[in-house]
């Protein structure tokens, strides 16, 4: 197994003995979703997802966002944080 380390611009590759005797078991899935300075993110504890529900939570996510936009517009604020404006999230 080959591993490559790039912090601080070096890159230094090692390698690490792999076992093929032992089985791997997949413990679960990490996602992270990020729209300009909005992240999230989603660990599910199953070795699998659907689509579907990965949409889903995509689309709450978006959501979330809409409603924080909207919400700093009607506080009176600019109603535009780094450049994003809710017509582009849609």
């Amino acid at each position: 197994l080959c591993y490559t380390d790039s912090s601080f611009n070096q890159q230094e590759k090692y390698y690490k003995e792999v076992d093929h005797t032992l089985s791997s078991v997949m413990n679960g899935l990490t996602f992270q979703l990020q729209s300009g300075i909005h992240k999230r993110t989603l660990t599910i504890d199953s070795p699998e997802i659907s689509l579907r529900d990965l949409r889903s939570e995509a689309y709450k996510f978006i959501q979330d966002i809409e409603l924080f936009l909207s919400s700093c517009q009607k506080s009176g604020k600019e109603g535009k944080l780094h450049g994003v404006q809710p017509k582009a999230l849609k």
